[in-house]
Parts: structure tokens; sequence; C-alpha cells
């Protein structure tokens, strides 16, 4: 058993998992992935027709920071590929993907 959890834990860590998270202050919202093998990353929301914005890294974890006023669909790009993280709300969209939703509300 002991083996079969470490063999899991390496499977995972060479994956490149990434964990996402954010915080609210003062409406202000700041999202976090944490994804220290990409060397590019990029985000999009629904609020400008999902436009590309680039985001700040530092020690592997990638920061983007916005107004928390209103509901909005998200996701990044990673290395060139969609990346969907983890979240609490995602719904798919139209293209065959799935988007995170963010909404200041829930």
């Amino acid at each position: 058993m002991r083996q079969l959890l470490l063999t899991v834990g390496c499977v995972l860590l060479m994956s490149g998992c990434a964990a996402h998270y954010y915080e609210v202050e003062e409406n202000v919202l700041t999202l976090y992935l944490d994804k220290p093998g990409a060397s590019k990353v990029y985000w999009a929301c629904s609020l400008d027709r999902f436009q590309t914005h680039e985001v700040s890294e530092v020690e592997g974890r990638w920061t983007i920071a916005l107004p928390a006023v209103a509901p909005f669909r998200y996701f990044y790009i990673v290395d060139g590929q969609i990346y969907t993280p983890s979240c609490r709300l995602r719904e798919k969209d139209d293209f065959g993907f799935e988007n995170c939703i963010f909404d200041p509300q829930m």
C-alpha cells in the first residue's frame, strides 16, 4: 500500500499539477495559479470578450488582479495550451472546453 501511495504521489508531482485559488479583498480579486514548470501564462475572461492578458509570475506562482464586481467566466493558456484549473464553479463552452466561473455573490 505504501509503495502505491508513493507511486501515485510521484506521478502527480511529475504531471505538473497546479493549485488554483483566489482571494477577494476590498472588491479586488486576485487569482493565483501555482504552475512552477510553466514558461508563459495568459488569462482570458468573459468581461472583455476573452481578450488574453499576460499573467505575472514569481517563483512558479502566477497571479492576476482585477475588480471583483461582476460574475465572469475565465480560463488560462499555459505554454500555448488552454488550461482550466480545478475550480468550484465550471461550465462547458461552445468550443468543447470548460470555463471557471467567478461570482462575487457566492
